[in-house]
């Protein structure tokens, strides 16, 4: 009979993180008719989603830009803006979320849910992009975490570390969350215990052993004994998983750091006037002796070329 324990390399997987595509690419211009598009569209949520999603079809290197509008016009409608713009652009999914709730904060845990199912791979970038455009308090980030782990249990680790990298101090609250959440699903062979996700949680804050504090939220949320969670046997079996995927999320502070500064140009986007505002808006100012009488302008006003000029003025 063949031995049914699993070898140690196979307890101790912990997938890799796909790293997201370019993301500098989905900030670009959109036109102030297109922009009137969504406008005329925000009341309606299906008709803002199918107006974002033919706008990002037909110019998807400005996907964040519309997306940011879209949400600016009805931040309730995040979440189907969020699928339609990533619908249309499957990469641009970071910037995307990002600007969407940057404007619609209270939507972060559904739209990291919803892109997390998109790429589950790489919901650990997701997770920790919508933290830091979020500015998430610890209970906003343990929501986002958990979510983040609901669509991807397996990545459970790389989720728990990369959301305490971009904010150290929601670690209690993002272990004790995703611990809770990955009690109820099935990951194979991966490690998600609550002793792996505390330890990942420590060292995601720089600490050599593991965290007093992180553990003990974390066997209280769980319903673990302290000395059975920091135990040495639960800690060996959970050291390489957590080594993994602190290594896996090296890079994720610093690319989220620039997946920020696209969301903002995104963000800030203001679409030039259209001319026909800009002509109308010198209309009020004419040139010396124009012929102003058909388009609305009081001709009574003082211009020096007034046909009677000894006709006092009328108010």
């Amino acid at each position: 009979m063949s031995d049914p324990t699993p070898p140690r390399s196979a307890i101790n997987n912990n997938p890799a993180i796909a790293t997201p595509a370019d993301q500098s690419q989905y900030s670009g211009d959109i036109t102030a008719a297109q922009q009137a598009q969504i406008t005329s569209a925000a009341i309606d949520p299906a008709a803002l989603a199918s107006v974002v999603r033919e706008l990002s079809q037909s110019n998807p290197q400005a996907a964040a830009t519309i997306a940011a509008l879209a949400t600016k016009a009805n931040p309730a409608a995040a979440e189907q803006i969020t699928q339609a713009v990533t619908g249309a652009v499957p990469d641009a999914f970071v910037v995307v979320g990002m600007v969407v709730v940057k404007n619609a904060p209270n939507s972060a845990a559904a739209i990291t849910e919803i892109l997390s199912k998109q790429k589950p791979a790489s919901a650990a970038y997701i997770a920790a992009s919508l933290t830091k455009s979020t500015n998430a308090n610890p209970a906003q980030a343990a929501a986002i975490a958990a979510a983040a782990t609901r669509a991807a249990p397996t990545q459970a680790l790389n989720i728990t570390s990369a959301v305490v990298k971009v904010n150290p101090s929601s670690a209690s609250a993002v272990a004790s969350s995703v611990a809770v959440t990955a009690q109820g699903t099935n990951t194979g062979n991966v490690v998600t215990t609550p002793t792996a996700i505390a330890l990942a949680a420590s060292k995601a804050i720089g600490s050599i052993s593991p965290d007093t504090t992180i553990f003990q939220a974390v066997a209280t949320a769980t319903n673990t004994p302290a000395a059975t969670l920091n135990s040495d046997l639960e800690i060996s079996k959970a050291t390489d998983s957590v080594n993994r995927a602190t290594s896996a999320t090296s890079q994720v502070s610093s690319n989220v750091d620039s997946y920020s500064g696209y969301a903002n140009n995104a963000d800030s986007f203001e679409a030039p006037q259209a001319e026909a505002n800009n002509n109308d808006a010198q209309s009020n100012n004419p040139p010396v002796g124009t012929v102003t009488e058909d388009d609305n302008v009081d001709n009574t006003s003082a211009d020096q070329d007034d046909a009677s000029p000894n006709q006092p003025n009328q108010f």
